[in-house]
């Protein structure tokens, strides 16, 4: 079935109104949206962005090759409105149903990190970042929530009613129903135990992860009512704004248990002693982060998607010029003079960092 909004995007944009293309145009966004995994959703962000050689991507290919199932006509080359219009639309569907879809909790935690939370403006048909915040704000929260454990045993069936189960025989003497019989029984008691393991594993799973976020709140809290640093081995307030900065949000990243995180990392940033009303630009923040701990951060092939992590690493290329921040400007779309909270910059980072370390979000 094709998405409910589907006719109402497609039509922003002015590639005729036959309702024949509408369908098959719906008929292939719905097969990329099956077939969808991370990299590809990446290699669709891409599109969205208008990155360079983003046509010419895999992700690229991937749509088409889906529009041309649904309509053999579709265009190979010559409609890049058409094509970045639908992939935008392949990555609202996806975030769409986060409860049926695993990937949606994935796809919101890339879009925020690449927009650094509205940092980069990027047209986007079907608001694409209120989505993806929406998606990992109910990811938060349902991930956080305390499992639903049955009041009552589980009922198994079928039961095991040895007496009915005798009854059956129709000639106990007989050696060979009475080994039919025996195998009859030990399939349903096999039936019976094969049940009660799922569902004392499946509780045993619950359990397990609810400590898991428990350890998480503890560790989460212990930390930023301390405010001392572990790397640093000083109380965060003892530093400038740079390192404790960046320090601090892979500090917490590492006590994060599931992405996304807790909905308030922001107070625990600003509790642990980054500040929340001085303001402080994304260029002094990266200038301020010293050579040692810079290097330390630093990984190679880093892309748009996580921008800060690609100023550091834009930064260690040319360690005495400033000359960095005007490049990575013009690679990201994001202004290096742009202002936040220094506890916003320090999510900003923490995001780019969960993404990083459980998706794989470094390509």
């Amino acid at each position: 079935m094709p998405h409910e909004e589907f006719a109402t995007w497609y039509s922003t944009v002015d590639f005729g109104d036959s309702p024949a293309r509408v369908r098959t145009r719906a008929s292939g966004v719905s097969k990329a949206v099956r077939r969808l995994n991370y990299d590809r959703c990446s290699s669709l962000l891409d599109l969205v962005l208008v990155q360079p050689n983003a046509l010419e991507s895999s992700g690229a290919e991937f749509l088409r090759r889906a529009c041309r199932e649904a309509d053999p006509a579709f265009p190979i080359s010559g409609n890049e409105n058409e094509l970045t219009l639908l992939a935008d639309i392949v990555l609202a569907i996806t975030m769409d149903r986060p409860k049926e879809n695993e990937l949606a909790g994935k796809v919101a935690a890339l879009i925020c990190s690449a927009l650094a939370n509205g940092a980069r403006d990027m047209s986007s048909t079907t608001d694409l970042l209120s989505r993806a915040r929406d998606v990992v704000q109910r990811q938060s929260r349902l991930l956080r929530r305390r499992p639903r454990l049955p009041k009552k045993p589980p009922r198994y069936s079928p039961p095991v009613d040895f007496t009915s189960c005798f009854a059956e025989l129709s000639n106990p003497s007989d050696i060979g129903e009475l080994q039919q019989f025996m195998q009859r029984v030990s399939r349903r008691i096999s039936a019976n135990i094969q049940q009660a393991s799922n569902a004392a594993r499946t509780e045993r799973e619950a359990l397990e992860r609810h400590i898991r976020l428990q350890d998480e709140e503890l560790d989460l809290l212990w930390w930023a009512s301390n405010g001392f640093s572990e790397t640093l081995q000083k109380s965060f307030s003892e530093f400038e704004p740079g390192t404790r900065t960046l320090i601090s949000a892979i500090e917490a990243a590492d006590r994060t248990q599931y992405v996304p995180g807790p909905c308030s990392i922001l107070g625990l940033l600003e509790r642990v002693g980054l500040s929340g009303s001085a303001e402080v630009s994304i260029e002094e923040v990266i200038n301020a982060v010293s050579v040692d701990h810079r290097r330390s951060i630093c990984t190679s092939g880093l892309s748009v998607h996580t921008p800060l992590h690609l100023a550091l690493e834009m930064k260690e290329e040319s360690p005495e010029s400033d000359t960095w921040s005007g490049h990575w400007s013009a690679r990201t779309k994001i202004d290096g003079a742009l202002k936040r909270r220094e506890c916003e910059i320090a999510q900003l980072f923490y995001q780019e960092r969960l993404v990083l370390e459980a998706y794989g979000g470094n390509r």
